[in-house]
């Protein structure tokens, strides 16, 4: 089974932001419904190969992360155009962020981490990352590929076992985790 690959690009409607292998956010406008005055914007220097995006409910945070360095890159997007790049690094213990997601409060930033198979929850209501910490998958779930946080759950695919776990992440941290497996492929 195939499971979906974490975002690389995020529409907000009027913007689309793009990111790529060479450490570069690309910004479109979108308002006609074709991409129109493509712009490049670097990721700080200690940040390189984004692998996921996610935005804040208000568009005005958006958050990349590194996965080859380790660290989150917050940007204000309120302009439309990503500015004050700021990188925020994993806590011990986690490594390789492959995803984001973002509750639906705005209060919290969740990455799924590949090589340590956690995720790690942020403090996100100033908009950079604070007060993070770690949370196990279940045993046997390894390798998160994505996620998707919805009202007070959080879902993750684990890409090595072909499962879904869900979280209630209705107190901020995961927690009460429940694992399924995917149905049988036809």
């Amino acid at each position: 089974m195939r499971l979906l690959e974490p975002p690389t690009s995020y529409n907000t409607g009027t913007r689309l932001y793009v990111a790529s292998g060479n450490s570069v956010l690309s910004v479109f406008d979108i308002t006609t419904g074709i991409p129109l005055n493509g712009q490049n914007v670097p990721l700080p220097a200690g940040a390189t190969f984004p692998s996921a995006l996610a935005i804040n409910p208000s568009g005005t945070r958006l958050y990349v992360s590194g996965e080859a360095t380790d660290n989150v890159t917050v940007f204000d997007v309120s302009t439309g155009t990503p500015t004050a790049g700021q990188n925020v690094v994993q806590p011990a213990g986690a490594t390789r962020p492959r995803s984001l997601a973002i509750n639906s409060a705005g209060t919290r930033l969740y990455t799924a981490n590949r090589d340590t198979h956690n995720l790690t929850g942020f403090d996100i209501t100033t908009g950079t990352p604070v007060s993070s910490q770690n949370v196990a998958l279940p045993a046997n779930q390894f390798f998160p590929r994505s996620r998707l946080a919805l009202g007070n759950r959080l879902y993750v695919a684990n890409g090595g076992s072909d499962t879904l776990t869900a979280f209630d992440i209705s107190t901020g941290m995961p927690a009460n985790s429940v694992t399924l497996a995917y149905p049988p492929s036809p």
